[in-house]
């Protein structure tokens, strides 16, 4: 590049020499790719968008990397991965990376310095707080963007199993078959009572009626049937052995026992409500490590 120097000439500068430049570029694609591999991983240290469509925001990736790098002067850090997963799942609920994120992220590598070399807070890991959970967190209209691929990871993170093959759901690609976000009550469902689908026509794409699907489950099982009809079928066809059993399948995809009457029940309203409480409880467990109550 070219500097003015005090003589007020223009001189051309070597700010990086090319030996040290291919080395640095070496490490920034080596800590790109692990913090793409930890976003995009299944496991107690990875945040679960098990297909690059779930990624909630690709700009976080190179914060993350970065992150990484920096870290390696301060493996002593006991607390380094619960903070990880704090800042991470704060930074795609909140929303922040959805836009111009240049400002984002150049603050939060600023803020994870000071943690790392001062043990200083990092801002964007407090942004989502337990009042944003429960009274801000819009789960109803949430059918797209980071918020909404979040819980997509937090679905796979929960080891869900497909609802008819019991394929666990943490990989995206099966032979002839792939894993989506699919519809729990159909789109187009029939006969839907008037007074328990009143929020039906409004929130029927929101993530509260989505799930981890594979498409061959989604298109030949469950179509456009009502959940109680394609539940009894389930029973039925044995997939599996007991309401006990079904509770379990279900759990996985933050279904609570309480939200799966309302499946038997075809009550759409009384749906929702209960899946939101277990996501917001869910969230609260992932941010805070503290036991479900």
């Amino acid at each position: 590049t070219k500097k003015r120097t005090a003589s007020g000439q223009m001189k051309e500068m070597e700010l990086v020499k090319d030996k040290e430049f291919v080395e640095l570029w070496e490490n920034a694609c080596q800590y790109a790719e692990e913090a793409r591999a930890i976003v995009m991983n299944v496991g107690p240290r990875a945040f679960g968008a098990i297909k690059s469509k779930f990624i909630p925001n690709t700009t976080i990736i190179p914060v993350l990397g970065a992150v990484l790098w920096e870290c390696e002067k301060h493996e002593d850090r006991p607390d380094f991965r619960e903070v990880l997963s704090k800042w991470y799942w704060s930074a795609t609920l909140s929303g922040d990376y959805s836009g111009s994120s240049d400002t984002v992220m150049s603050k939060d590598f600023r803020d994870w310095q000071r943690w790392l070399d001062k043990g200083i807070e990092i801002d964007r890991a407090t942004r989502v707080n337990e009042d944003f959970i429960e009274n801000e967190l819009d789960l109803r209209t949430t059918s797209r963007g980071s918020q909404y691929n979040a819980i997509l990871c937090m679905l796979a993170l929960n080891s869900p199993e497909d609802f008819y093959t019991r394929f666990p759901l943490v990989t995206g690609d099966y032979i002839g078959e792939r894993i989506n976000d699919h519809h729990i009550f159909p789109t187009k469902v029939k006969g839907l009572d008037a007074g328990k689908s009143t929020e039906f026509e409004d929130n029927k794409n929101s993530i509260l009626n989505r799930t981890l699907l594979l498409d061959e489950t989604n298109k030949h099982k469950i179509g456009n049937k009502k959940p109680s009809v394609y539940l009894n079928e389930l029973m039925k066809e044995g997939v599996v052995a007991d309401r006990e059993e079904l509770e379990e399948l279900m759990e996985a995809h933050f279904i609570s026992s309480a939200a799966l009457d309302c499946l038997f029940d075809d009550d759409f309203d009384g749906f929702i409500a209960e899946r939101e409480k277990t996501l917001k409880e869910h969230m609260l467990t992932l941010m805070y490590q503290r036991a479900r109550r």
